[in-house]
């Protein structure tokens, strides 16, 4: 992952925050999974990314597997995912939450793990059909989707 890819400074902080020097090169998978959680946590936004990362990067869930010296690796994902499906209110989740989006719309979205949901499972916990039409869907969720009215 070099310098011009725009993930790079998520992956970077991600390091940082496990006391880890900068990435050069292919990232290993399990720091690809952990950006990726991350990535979709904020909305495919990397600046978003990067906030949640230094929230996470203060988290006591992390400074205690660090502390513990049990961290490795592949439990990195998990623990970042699990973080991000626990944590509550935020700059940052302030920041990536659509207009109009109840305060739940993570939930609604998002698996456990930060893995998104496509609209067949999602437009279901709105109360809606899962293959209702995009014009029927509320305004936030459009936006969300990218879809036009």
């Amino acid at each position: 992952m070099g310098g011009g890819n725009r993930w790079h400074g998520v992956a970077t902080a991600i390091m940082r925050a496990l006391g880890r020097p900068e990435p050069r090169g292919k990232l290993p998978s399990w720091l690809g999974n952990t950006v990726a959680a991350f990535g979709a946590a904020a909305g495919d936004d990397p600046d978003t990314a990067a906030d949640l990362v230094a929230a996470w990067a203060t988290s006591k869930p992390l400074r205690d597997a660090l502390a513990g010296g049990f961290l490795r690796d592949g439990a990195v994902p998990a623990l970042a995912g699990g973080w991000i499906a626990t944590s509550k209110g935020g700059a940052a989740r302030a920041a990536a939450r659509p207009s109009g989006a109840p305060d739940n719309w993570r939930e609604i979205v998002y698996a456990p793990g930060g893995v998104r949901r496509s609209p067949v499972l999602a437009l279901p916990r709105m109360g809606l059909e899962p293959y209702a039409a995009p014009e029927t869907w509320p305004a936030w969720y459009r936006a969300f989707e990218g879809v036009g009215r």
